[in-house]
């Protein structure tokens, strides 16, 4: 087990950082405010894109995350077969442990040639996709596709988050009971439904300060953790002015990873 944090958790540094300086500065930022706030493990998702980072600026960041004690993880989003092989390539080289993928369609065809052309690139590379769900398609859907091509056998598993699949009126629990047994990965994200002027609206919550049913999580994910890397991710609303968005960014990254850690240390087997 492995405790970390997605490229996503600092949406809005991270983005203003990739406007002005370019994706390797951007980079090079997650990655240092990442190993301030106690992580073990940084995955850059597609907001932060490595690909274009030039073959210096990959090895300048794989020298910094050594420096730091920090270990890489990599994300992408989208089926196209050479984006996919692309990154996949970039997995192997920064040492990840998965290849994180958002297929970014519900083409339920579509995302069936694609992953079956590319298991035998996953099976030479030794790598599993980490499939996320989104709101794209429901958990069982998702976990049906993945055991007709071969499941864990064939390199394939999920990267689960705990809030996504909400967009499609899927509980979180609903989706980890049918995902877990899939899992190699956790975006753990709390969340919170509040009124609106008409209607509901889902937002994001500091990790333990909202709905998200942690104790249920940890009765249904407690025989996989130790084997899993968890990222804190959230969704974190913009406050009047961005300065005051990227304090809470930063506040909600340390508060979140503490409680992440504390949360998954209690629910191993045998704790309390």
């Amino acid at each position: 087990m492995r405790f970390g944090v997605s490229s996503y958790a600092y949406r809005y540094s991270a983005a203003r950082i990739l406007a002005s300086q370019g994706p390797a500065a951007a980079a090079q930022h997650v990655l240092g405010r990442s190993a301030a706030a106690g992580a073990e493990v940084v995955q850059f998702c597609d907001n932060v894109p490595l690909v274009d980072l030039s073959a210096e600026e990959l090895d300048l960041l794989r020298c910094e995350a050594a420096r730091l004690g920090l270990a890489l993880d990599v994300g992408t989003r989208g089926i196209a077969l050479p984006g996919l092989r692309t990154y996949l390539a970039l997995a192997e080289e920064l040492g990840s442990r998965a290849l994180r993928l958002v297929p970014d369609t519900s083409d339920v065809a579509a995302i069936e040639r694609s992953l079956r052309a590319l298991l035998p690139d996953l099976a030479r590379a030794r790598i599993p996709l980490a499939i996320e769900n989104h709101a794209d398609l429901l958990a069982p859907a998702l976990a049906a596709l993945l055991a007709d091509l071969g499941g864990r056998e064939a390199y394939l598993g999920i990267c689960l988050d705990t809030a996504n699949s909400l967009g499609l009126l899927e509980r979180p629990l609903e989706t980890a009971v049918a995902l877990a047994p899939l899992a190699v990965q956790a975006h753990i994200k709390d969340y919170a439904v509040e009124r609106a002027a008409i209607g509901y609206r889902i937002t994001g919550r500091s990790l333990g300060q909202g709905w998200l049913d942690l104790e249920g999580l940890a009765r249904i994910l407690r025989p996989l953790l130790a084997d899993l890397d968890l990222y804190v991710e959230q969704w974190l609303d913009p406050a009047d002015d961005l300065e005051r968005t990227l304090a809470i960014e930063e506040t909600w990254v340390a508060d979140s990873l503490a409680a992440l850690r504390r949360w998954a240390m209690a629910a191993l087997p045998g704790e309390a």
